[in-house]
Parts: structure tokens; sequence; C-alpha cells
């Protein structure tokens, strides 16, 4: 080993024996949290077919984990996912 790397090691060997080694500060940005909403939410009402209906008490399932829409435009799957979302959050089942 040449003599200009021994020196770059002892010169780190001591640097490190001065600093301790500490935690690098959290440099993510801070989020606040809203109040939490005291009213009902709600979006227009419509008319659901069976399979609409099907959907609505699969999401409302404690059991389902996760629920994956497929469709053409227009057949629903936003109102359908927004609607489901909003009754749970009505009630309280998630925040």
């Amino acid at each position: 080993m040449s003599k200009k790397k021994r020196l770059l090691n002892k010169k780190i060997k001591q640097d490190e024996q001065i600093k301790p080694h500490t935690q690098p500060k959290d440099k993510s940005p801070v989020v606040h949290q809203r109040n939490k909403i005291e009213h009902y939410l709600t979006i227009l009402h419509r008319e659901l077919t069976e399979k609409q209906k099907k959907f609505i008490e699969l999401a409302l399932d404690k059991k389902v984990k996760l629920l994956l829409v497929s469709g053409p435009a227009g057949s629903t799957k936003t109102y359908l996912s927004v609607l489901a979302a909003l009754l749970l959050m009505n009630e309280k089942k998630v925040i």
C-alpha cells in the first residue's frame, strides 16, 4: 500500500474516532393532518343494477382486501369506487 493511501486511511480512522456515528436528520416534508370530518359525505345516488349492487356489497365486505374493476368507459367504475369509499368513511371503517 502506498504511503498516500496509508495516510488517507489513518486520517479516516481518526475522523471516525472523533465523530461518533449519528443518524442523519430526517429531511421528509412535514404533512399537516386535517381535522376529522364530523358530518356524512355523500354524492348523488343513482339506481344501481344487480352487478353494481354486488360490487358495493363486495367492496364493503370485511374479508375482501383488494377489488379490481375493469370495463368499458362509462360503466360507472369510478362512481362505484367513490361511493364505496364514502360508505366506508361514513361507517368509520377507514380514516
